[in-house]
């Protein structure tokens, strides 16, 4: 799940929701670096239920 996550909060932030796999793969790296703040939100989020 925290990787549906990770491209989703990836994909909201350029126009239309459109990103080529290099800038989702740079993008990725860097959140990935964030250190476990960015972790534990993205398995925060995972658990959430949507309705």
């Amino acid at each position: 799940m925290n990787f549906q996550v990770t491209v989703l909060k990836i994909l909201v932030s350029y126009p239309g929701g459109f990103a080529v796999m290099d800038d989702i793969k740079r993008d990725k790296a860097i959140l990935a670096t964030r250190g476990r703040d960015w972790a534990n939100r993205t398995r925060r989020l995972g658990r959430v239920r949507w309705t």
